[in-house]
């Protein structure tokens, strides 16, 4: 099985995104960008993804995030961007400030599966919230459009719990299962 860990949005959050990937789709399409928008019901902040994962691996990283002991999250939304990059963008996502809190809980999730087994991140954690998915685009182009697009407010939020998902894919892009939830530290 695909994991991977997360923290769900709330709402408020959720819905400013959702009102952010409706201002990008008329400057997308005026450029002819072909974008694949992330339905809201998957939004989430990656924290760190496992990958395939084994029945007995599965068990060792839920054991493993049960342990970690970390506060509450706060994500401060900056804006718009793209990943991995200016010059290739893939994704279209709202990122956030590596927070105080974020650095943390990032750090003690890795040590938590690491520990458990799993190797070490391979990319620098970047927090941020996909929105959609670039297919071969012209980076000028996604730098215009995304110039061009309405502004919305994407408000700070504090998030109490980190979920472990399993990512299954499909024709129509991947779904997301909850596999655990776990309680963060409300200080």
């Amino acid at each position: 099985m695909r994991l991977f860990v997360a923290l769900d949005l709330p709402d408020e959050l959720r819905s400013a995104c959702v009102r952010q990937a409706e201002a990008l789709q008329d400057p997308f399409q005026q450029r002819d960008i072909d974008v694949r928008w992330s339905t809201p019901d998957t939004y989430h902040l990656t924290i760190r993804f496992i990958g395939e994962a084994s029945d007995t691996e599965a068990d060792a990283y839920r054991e493993a995030l049960a342990s970690v002991d970390a506060s509450a999250a706060q994500i401060e939304p900056f804006g718009l961007g793209v990943l991995p990059s200016r010059l290739s963008p893939r994704v279209v996502m709202c990122g956030s400030e590596q927070t105080r809190s974020l650095s943390a809980l990032y750090a003690e999730v890795s040590e938590a599966l690491e520990d458990a087994g799993l190797d070490e991140a391979d990319n620098a954690f970047r927090p941020h919230v996909t929105i959609g998915r670039i297919r071969d685009a012209e980076p000028e182009a996604v730098h215009h459009a995304l110039r061009e697009a309405p502004s919305v407010h994407l408000p700070a939020v504090t998030v109490r719990g980190l979920t472990l998902y399993r990512s299954l894919r499909g024709p129509d892009g991947a779904r997301h299962e909850v596999v655990e939830t776990f309680p963060l530290a409300t200080d």
